[in-house]
């Protein structure tokens, strides 16, 4: 069973997943860039609001790395699964031997073989990541639904 969602913070597919974490009212955390950097300028509120932490360091990559780290494995919501931080979030993975999931925006797979992934790996902690809002418009909110879609499964799934 879920009991935590954790992000990076950033637009789009990070607070998508925040976001539907608080809406079951699951416990959410994660790391962010120093100085709470996001596309949308500084956001330490993030801290109070979703459980976040400032990382020791500035930039993207420690802070997903971090996120890969203290999770027990990755959710990828994308569209563009080309994307530079989709493709450092799945090296991370791989480099610390993470399972992760892409959830593929563009042709839809994924809702059944998520489901069936999240059985196998039993994460107690999820990392939600994914497309930025600026480079994926409505990635939020469609992050958002799909993790709000699995969390209502797993209501009714027992996966001990």
């Amino acid at each position: 069973m879920i009991k935590k969602i954790i992000s990076g913070g950033q637009s789009g597919a990070d607070l998508g997943g925040l976001k539907a974490a608080q809406l079951h009212e699951i416990e959410t955390g994660g790391t962010m860039p120093k100085y709470w950097k996001t596309e949308d300028g500084p956001k330490p509120e993030y801290k109070e609001l979703y459980g976040l932490v400032e990382s020791e360091k500035t930039g993207y990559p420690f802070r997903t790395l971090e996120n890969v780290i203290n999770s027990d494995a990755t959710l990828i919501v994308a569209n563009r699964v080309d994307s530079i931080g989709t493709a450092l979030t799945i090296k991370y993975c791989k480099a610390v031997n993470k399972p992760y999931f892409i959830y593929n925006t563009s042709n839809r797979i994924g809702p059944v073989g998520v489901m069936n992934w999240i059985k196998i790996h039993k994460p107690e902690t999820l990392n939600v990541a994914g497309n930025r809002e600026s480079k994926s418009k409505g990635m939020e909110f469609f992050t958002k639904n799909v993790v709000i879609n699995i969390l209502e499964e797993l209501d009714g799934v027992n996966i001990k």
